[in-house]
């Protein structure tokens, strides 16, 4: 049986991706988390840990990059050549800024290392990875034993 996130966790959640800029313990404390800060760092690191408020999280921030890329490739785009009308009416269009093909190769390169990233968690989920089942330290000491082998 699955269990739901608490009010605390979820206002916790909101606020990590909100005002508290991705700072655990400010999350914590703006959630209705009482204690210290070495306290609240401590409970922030335990919702970290949490698989429903990390699954919460991929969601929340998934939805949050495809715009932003896309929005980024936009601009590019639109660096490529400006256009202007002179006195006379005519539409003159500019040549491409200097460092334009550097710009569109970091964000195509960004683009290619977010989809590589979504390639390979569909294929660890696809080899029956179960990191539910498995502590953290064992599932990193299997992949790099299987690196070895490879």
């Amino acid at each position: 049986m699955e269990r739901r996130l608490t009010l605390k966790q979820r206002r916790f959640v909101a606020y990590l991706l909100g005002p508290a800029n991705g700072n655990q313990t400010a999350a914590a404390r703006m959630a209705g988390y009482r204690g210290d800060d070495r306290q609240l760092a401590v409970q922030g690191s335990v919702n970290m840990r949490n698989l429903q408020i990390q699954e919460m999280l991929d969601q929340a921030l998934e939805s949050m990059v495809k715009p932003s890329l896309k929005r980024l490739r936009e601009a590019l785009d639109a660096t490529k050549r400006r256009a202007f009308i002179t006195k006379t009416g005519e539409i003159r269009y500019t040549d491409p800024e200097p460092y334009y093909q550097v710009r569109v190769a970091t964000a195509n390169q960004l683009l290619d290392l977010y989809e590589r990233s979504n390639r390979d968690a569909a294929a660890c989920d696809a080899a029956g990875y179960d990191e539910e089942a498995k502590p953290r330290r064992e599932l990193r000491n299997a992949q790099t034993a299987k690196m070895e082998l490879d």
